[in-house]
């Protein structure tokens, strides 16, 4: 448990240092940030085979698979025939570490460098103080990362999609959709992610209105309708050859479990926009649609409830709201754009109540779901 806050500590401390020297010397803080990115990818890299619950399973199967395949197009095929995987970005991504490096060490560093950069760079895109990169990569590491040693296929679409949102909110609509399509390619659900970019459109003309949200209120019972109709919906996309894989999600694993504490997580992260309207106002954030988001993931997340892995479609929504809201919670301080960042006064040393509350929060969550709980199987860390 000790090396990954060390992990955690040193990776966040270069990512802070790469922003605060950024104007005077890129060259400089582009090492850092480097250096930031390679801490937490080597460790991914180093991990026992036993470390992260697929880690033993599809992605090493399929590394072993592509090892043994003569071409692409024969990977593909054992692919979906031995694991009914069509992620085809992945399934490139996996063909050309195992023909290119021989080496799967270097494959799962390379995985974990598809999550943590786009997660860095989102971060140091919405930044607005320094402040913010030190809670943005708290959350990282303390929600996201130790799952990305399990669900590696969809911890990469998720990392594209935070980062293709950051774009978007910036305009940068080509470069988000490309990214989106990345992002799908890599795990199929992260399609889920594209209406995201209208709801945002929508909510940016109405961050002003006081009218009821006619719109937010029709998905919201939608959504509700789906997820208590997600098994006959999911045996309709088969018939239909849409999504033929999903049968196999009905099949092995309808079950009906409802998840307490990720429920109440969601809850509070919910609660956590709601009482804090005005600092995401200040710093010029959507409030609205991210207390629609909210809403939205703890919808979905029920998903779980009736079909085991599935509560996972809600984390499209929920990580974004993370990174690019809640980890900017602080006052602004400093008026930066993009990373640079001037220099702090004592003043901005300063941690405000609700900062605090969100660092007791994510802190309480690592320890009871993956010390604890040893959810998605990374505690303890074994070297390979």
């Amino acid at each position: 448990m000790i090396i990954y806050i060390l992990v955690y500590f040193f990776s966040i401390l270069f990512l802070v240092g790469s922003a605060k020297i950024y104007k005077k010397n890129k060259a400089l803080a582009c090492l850092f940030f480097i250096i930031s990115v390679l801490i937490p990818c080597i460790l991914a890299a180093l991990r026992d085979i036993s470390v992260g619950t697929d880690t033993k399973g599809y992605i090493s199967k399929l590394y072993n698979t592509a090892s043994g395949s003569d071409n692409l197009i024969e990977f593909f095929n054992k692919a979906d025939w031995y694991y009914s995987i069509k992620d085809y970005g992945y399934l490139f991504f996996t063909y050309i570490a195992a023909k290119v490096f021989g080496s799967f060490p270097i494959c799962l560093f390379f995985i974990e460098v598809l999550v943590v950069v786009p997660v860095f760079v989102a971060i140091l895109m919405n930044k607005q103080n320094n402040k913010d990169i030190v809670l943005g990569g708290t959350i990282f590491f303390l929600y996201i990362y130790n799952a990305s040693y399990n669900m590696a296929r969809q911890s990469i679409a998720i990392a594209f999609v935070i980062l293709a949102l950051s774009l978007m909110y910036r305009n940068k609509n080509k470069k988000a959709i490309i990214l989106l399509i990345i992002a799908s390619l890599f795990h199929v659900t992260a399609v889920i992610a594209i209406p995201v970019w209208f709801l945002y459109k929508y909510y940016n003309k109405r961050k002003d209105s006081k009218k009821f949200d006619v719109l937010g209120c029709v998905l919201i019972i939608l959504s509700i309708v789906v997820v208590f109709s997600i098994k006959g919906i999911l045996i309709l996309l088969h018939d239909m050859k849409i999504y033929e894989h999903g049968i196999i999600y009905v099949e092995r694993f309808s079950t009906f479990d409802f998840s307490f504490v990720e429920t109440g997580f969601y809850i509070v992260i919910c609660l956590i926009l709601f009482l804090n309207k005005n600092k995401f106002l200040e710093k010029n954030i959507n409030y609205k649609f991210y207390l629609f988001l909210s809403i939205e993931s703890i919808i979905l997340l029920q998903l779980g409830t009736f079909i085991k892995y599935l509560d996972r479609v809600g984390y499209y929504y929920m990580y974004p709201i993370l990174i690019n809201a809640i980890a900017l919670i602080e006052k602004p301080k400093e008026n930066n754009e993009n990373y640079e960042s001037k220099s702090v006064d004592k003043s901005n040393v300063k941690v405000s109540k609700q900062t605090i509350i969100v660092y007791a929060v994510f802190v309480g969550y690592w320890l009871y779901k993956y010390v604890l709980l040893n959810s998605h199987n990374t505690i303890p860390y074994i070297l390979g």
